[in-house]
């Protein structure tokens, strides 16, 4: 596995964590406006 596949795996790994964060937030104060 080279650095840059790492890279770009790491990167996936947080965007995808970022993605589920921000979802979660959005539901969240989504059901707080209701």
């Amino acid at each position: 596995m080279t650095i840059q596949s790492q890279t770009i795996d790491l990167f996936y790994t947080m965007y995808k964590f970022a993605l589920h964060t921000s979802l979660i937030a959005i539901s969240k104060q989504f059901n707080y406006l209701k």
